[in-house]
C-alpha cells in the first residue's frame, strides 16, 4: 500500500517536503527497513533530516541505526545528528543500534561519541548487555562486562543476557557470559521463560542436553 501511495504521489508531482510529508514517509520507510519505499521517496525528492525528531522524539539517525543502514548512518553523522539524543521514552541512539544488532553501526556511533552503557535500557528494561548478547556482539559484551554491567539482571520479560544469547543461538556469547559469572541455575519468575526453553528456542542442542542433565 505504501509503495502504491508513494508512486501515485510521485506521478502527480506532490511536494514531499511540504508540511513534513517527506519526514513522515521517510520515517515509515526507515522504521520498516523498506529499501524499495526509500528509493521511491528519494526519487521524489524527499529530504532526510539528520537533526529534527518526530513527535515521539525519534530521529532518522535512530531509525537508520536500528535498521542497519550504514551509509545513511554515516550521512546523518556527517550532517550533525546528535548521537546522544533520546526519544520521549528515554531510549538513546546506541540502544536503537543494539536493537538492530549491526556491529558496524554500533562502532560508527561509538567513534562519533555514543556510549555503550551498563545502565541504559529500553522501556522493557532490556540492557545494552542483553541486546549485545541477543546478537552475539562479542567485543561489545566484553566492553560492557568490563564496565561491570549487571550480568544477571532481568528484563520485564524475565530474560537475562544469558537467556537472550541462548534464545538466539549465540553460543560464543553464552560461553563468554558463563565464564564471566552468568547464573546457570534457573531462578525464573512465574510466567517467564526458563533457561531450557531459551536453549531449545535457539536450537542449542548441547546446552539443552546440559540443562536436562542438570535437572533444570
Amino acid at each position: 500500500y505504501q509503495h502504491e501511495t508513494a508512486a501515485f504521489l510521485l506521478q502527480n508531482k506532490v511536494d514531499f517536503n511540504a508540511e513534513d510529508m517527506g519526514w513522515q514517509y521517510l520515517g515509515i520507510a526507515l522504521c520498516r527497513g523498506d529499501t524499495q519505499l526509500l528509493r521511491l521517496l528519494e526519487k521524489a525528492g524527499a529530504q532526510y533530516d539528520a537533526c529534527t525528531p518526530d513527535d515521539e522524539g525519534v530521529t532518522q539517525l535512530m531509525l537508520a541505526a536500528q535498521q542497519g543502514y550504514c551509509e545513511l548512518t554515516e550521512q546523518f553523522l556527517e550532517d550533525g545528528a546528535d548521537v546522544r539524543a533520546q526519544d520521549n521514552e528515554g531510549v538513546n541512539v546506541m540502544t536503537y543500534a543494539l536493537l538492530g544488532g549491526n556491529e558496524q553501526i554500533v562502532e560508527l556511533l561509538r567513534e562519533a561519541g555514543a556510549e555503550l552503557s551498563p545502565h541504559a535500557t529500553t522501556p522493557e528494561a532490556e540492557t545494552h548487555l542483553m541486546l549485545a548478547a541477543r546478537h552475539g556482539l562479542i567485543p561489545q559484551i566484553k566492553e560492557l562486562l568490563k564496565q561491570r554491567a549487571a550480568i544477571n539482571a532481568r528484563a520485564k520479560t524475565g530474560k537475562t543476557a544469558l537467556m537472550e544469547a541462548l534464545s538466539h543461538g549465540q553460543e560464543d556469547a553464552v560461553q563468554l557470559l558463563l565464564q564471566s559469572g552468568a547464573k546457570w541455575k534457573d531462578n525464573s519468575t512465574p510466567g517467564s521463560p526458563t533457561l531450557l526453553m531459551c536453549a531449545a528456542q535457539g536450537g542449542s542442542e548441547g546446552y539443552v542436553r546440559k540443562l536436562l542433565g542438570s535437572g533444570e
